[in-house]
């Protein structure tokens, strides 16, 4: 038992770190080209949007039909979405909106939190599925590492086109990254069996509506100014990813 907590744990760090190697792409150019921000924006929000659309929310579905079926699961699905939606909406209060480059760092906030949010119960998930059936645990961590990558590059590129430093656009997507071996640490210390059959899947629904709300609402609309081609390609790609990485998480 202990071998498997420690396997757990291990692979929901690595997919955790794969966060890492997508912004080591994105601090290869000190200040990257418009055509360059708008395809890792409308990446990060293809993935962001397809992610929520495609996974978290039917995976909360399907297990609030189980444990909370009828109208009260699509109520409480509907409220948790909500939710997200709405702590968009109050980061973007929170965070100043600011003209010119500058503009970027702001979004690279919005990604880090986007991430981080979805990471924590994402990396319960790794530990939990880890636990139980270490083989199944891999390819679920090669699934979720696939879709970090780019969510790497979408915290880190907007930081480096503000002219941040590359230490503060690495410290962004570590901090987002971590997120993901520190949610298999609380599963593993403090949550097993403690939100019921409900709180993970309700949890999955709000990070669901949070990163909807900031993929359309702050990431898609800044690369659709930077290059509109380029924007709409990263969004097709982000899509296309995300789906390979659903594929290779259903085929296990």
């Amino acid at each position: 038992m202990e071998q498997q907590v420690g396997t757990a744990l291990l692979l929901s760090t690595a997919a955790g770190m794969a966060t890492l190697v997508g912004a080591g792409i994105a601090l290869i150019r000190r200040r990257p080209a418009a055509r360059m921000m708008a395809l890792s924006l409308g990446l990060a929000a293809g993935v962001m949007a397809a992610v929520s659309l495609l996974e978290l929310l039917p995976d909360g579905l399907a297990a609030l039909a189980i444990g909370m079926p009828g109208p009260a699961g699509l109520l409480a699905v509907g409220a948790a979405c909500g939710v997200g939606v709405l702590s968009a909406m109050l980061l973007k209060l929170a965070i100043p909106e600011t003209a010119g480059q500058a503009a970027y760092s702001r979004l690279g906030l919005f990604a880090a939190a986007a991430l981080l949010a979805h990471n924590l119960p994402e990396g319960m998930a790794v530990f939990l599925g880890g636990s139980a059936d270490p083989g199944a645990g891999v390819r679920l961590c090669l699934a979720i590492a696939l879709h970090n990558i780019p969510e790497g590059i979408s915290v880190a590129m907007p930081v480096m086109g503000a002219g941040e430093s590359r230490a503060r656009a690495l410290g962004l997507a570590a901090a987002a990254g971590f997120a993901e071996p520190a949610g298999a640490v609380l599963a593993w210390l403090f949550l097993d069996g403690r939100l019921g059959e409900n709180g993970l899947p309700l949890i999955c629904c709000g990070v669901a509506g949070l990163m909807v709300a900031l993929a359309l609402l702050e990431l898609m609309p800044a690369a659709w100014r930077a290059r509109r081609l380029p924007a709409a390609l990263g969004f097709l790609l982000g899509t296309a990813v995300a789906m390979g990485a659903l594929a290779l998480e259903i085929g296990q």
